[in-house]
């Protein structure tokens, strides 16, 4: 018996109702035999894949194998595509008639006249193109969802999300059956001829290929419309966009700049593309809120039977991450003496190389010359301090809190060995009015005490001496916000902490910039400490700024 119990909790929330909906899709196919053709081979099949699901459960409460727990995961994905197809061999078969009448004459009443007409006027190739990808990606945008709350830690929210996805997908099944049609592309406009009447630039017609495919329609395929699965209402493309798009705000996960305005173009290319009539999506909507709202229900109802921790919205379902300490000074050494042997590397990678270009562009504005006595803090591993080397500043001391990250700036630069220190800039070791230059390259986020250090680099400097600081913004440009943040929280940290090993850091390097850019006003802050002048200059789309201030 505590055998049984113990393999019974390894069945997760979305195995038992993939369960569940292979047995309903097997008894469908008994009570309709007389009308299916492969009835037989459907039910094996389901009987099949049920016992796959039971006994990959199984393997992982016996041998706990790495390979089978990743892939109990991830069989979802191939299964909902799997299912989509055994629809399609029923729907028409059980439900012969289509309800494309009912769904034009319900939008035709609401807004006079049919969207996907409406439309048309203001289609052109480039938005066309542009809504064809945004389409093509529907089935990765819950897979995004997923892998972004797994890589968190946020292990609860993930089944939650992984579990009530399924869930909608299967729900937009049953939809199907309920009121099969086939959409505005066979009844409204010439299917023959969309590519000429809809045309896009390079992608179009190959995704729309795509598309057709997985709706069983092969090119040149004889009366399309008779062929074409029945899976317009609801739409499930804007139930499980939606499903994605809510749980994205609802985990709180920086995930959701992305999503949003995706999500959104993804729901209007599916009256744009023709796929749709208005009220699939109003359907889909309906479908969402019945989904999430029954969905956390069976979700908790099932983790209460097996012992384990309900999900809730305003819970945060991630582990205490080490790194995360509540005194900073402890906080940032930790981080960076952990990542300094790939820190070089990352850094060039992750800005596609720009960094090169920020730290010339910042020298060159902060008008140094052979003459200058620079002294580099958060001098990490030396890129500032070598940059300047080769412009002929001859006089260069670096600075570090790091010990690891002075240790490979040494292992790079013989001449910089006995001119590195490892300091804090709140309280730099240095006589007073010795410096004629400061340079700090994205490091004046990560002072305990900004205002400290800049009182510590007015105390160093010599009368009209610089300070050079460069520093990560957030864009004003909205687009170019979304984008950045995205990249930024989700794409950065996901690479940085494969090659680093320690994911903790490009976690907290993101939300530091964040934090940064939200509360600090460096030119005032200089101003406030004793600089007389503050010179700003915005780079690469306003994601860098650079700022001279003068002593």
């Amino acid at each position: 018996m505590e055998r049984i119990k113990s393999f019974i909790i390894n069945i997760k929330a979305y195995d038992l109702v993939a369960i569940f909906f292979l047995i309903l899709l097997t008894i469908t196919n008994i009570i309709f035999y007389n009308v299916l053709e492969l009835w037989a081979i459907l039910v094996l099949l389901n009987i099949g894949l049920i016992s796959f699901i039971l006994i990959m459960a199984y393997i992982e409460y016996k041998y706990g194998l790495k390979i089978v727990k990743i892939f109990h995961y991830w069989y979802l994905a191939p299964l909902v595509l799997l299912t989509f197809k055994e629809i399609y061999l029923l729907v028409h078969a059980i439900r012969p008639n289509d309800y494309d009448w009912l769904f034009i004459k319900i939008d035709r009443w609401i807004f006079g006249t049919d969207p996907t007409v409406f439309l048309h006027q203001f289609a052109f190739p480039v938005l066309t193109e542009i809504l064809q990808i945004v389409y093509g990606s529907f089935y990765l945008l819950p897979i995004f969802l997923c892998l972004i709350l797994l890589y968190n830690n946020k292990q609860t929210a993930f089944e939650f999300s992984v579990f009530v996805i399924i869930y909608g997908f299967f729900l937009s099944y049953m939809g199907y059956f309920l009121l099969p049609g086939i959409g505005p592309r066979f009844t409204l406009h010439d299917f023959a001829t969309i590519n000429q009447q809809l045309p896009g630039l390079f992608l179009t017609n190959f995704l729309r290929d795509i598309t057709n495919f997985g709706e069983s329609l092969l090119p040149n395929t004889p009366n399309p419309a008779a062929v074409v699965q029945r899976d317009i209402f609801p739409s499930g493309h804007t139930m499980i966009t939606l499903i994605v798009m809510y749980l994205s705000v609802r985990l709180k996960s920086n995930s959701k700049y992305f999503f949003i305005p995706w999500g959104s173009l993804l729901i209007f290319s599916t009256v744009y593309l023709w796929y749709h009539y208005v009220i699939d999506l109003f359907g889909g909507l309906i479908f969402m809120l019945f989904a999430l709202w029954s969905g956390k229900y069976l979700f908790n109802w099932w983790r209460r039977k097996i012992g384990k921790e309900e999900f809730e919205y305003n819970h945060i379902h991630q582990i205490n991450h080490s790194v995360l300490k509540d005194d900073k000074k402890k906080q940032v050494k930790f981080i960076f003496e952990n990542i300094a042997e790939k820190y070089d590397f990352l850094n060039h990678l992750l800005s596609f190389g720009l960094d090169f270009y920020w730290r010339k562009k910042a020298l060159k504005l902060s008008g140094l010359n052979s003459d200058s006595v620079l002294l580099d803090v958060a001098c990490g591993t030396g890129d500032v301090a070598i940059e300047a080397k080769k412009i002929g500043v001859k006089k260069i001391f670096g600075g570090d809190f790091s010990f690891n990250m002075l240790k490979i700036f040494n292992s790079k630069s013989e001449w910089i060995r006995g001119n590195n220190i490892q300091l804090v800039a709140e309280n730099m070791p240095i006589k007073s009015e010795s410096i004629t230059n400061i340079t700090v390259a994205f490091g004046v986020r990560n002072f305990y005490n900004i205002e400290e250090g800049f009182k510590s680099f007015i105390n160093i400097l010599k009368p009209n001496g610089k300070a050079t600081i460069i520093e990560f913004r957030l864009p004003k440009n909205i687009i170019l916000r979304i984008l950045y943040e995205f990249y930024f929280n989700n794409i950065l940290p996901f690479i940085g902490g494969i090659i680093s090993g320690n994911r903790e850091a490009y976690k907290y390097l993101p939300n530091s910039v964040e934090d940064f850019d939200k509360k600090i006003d460096l030119e005032s802050l200089l101003i406030k400490t004793g600089f007389s002048k503050v010179e700003k200059y915005n780079l690469t789309f306003g994601t860098v700024q650079v700022l001279i201030a003068t002593k």
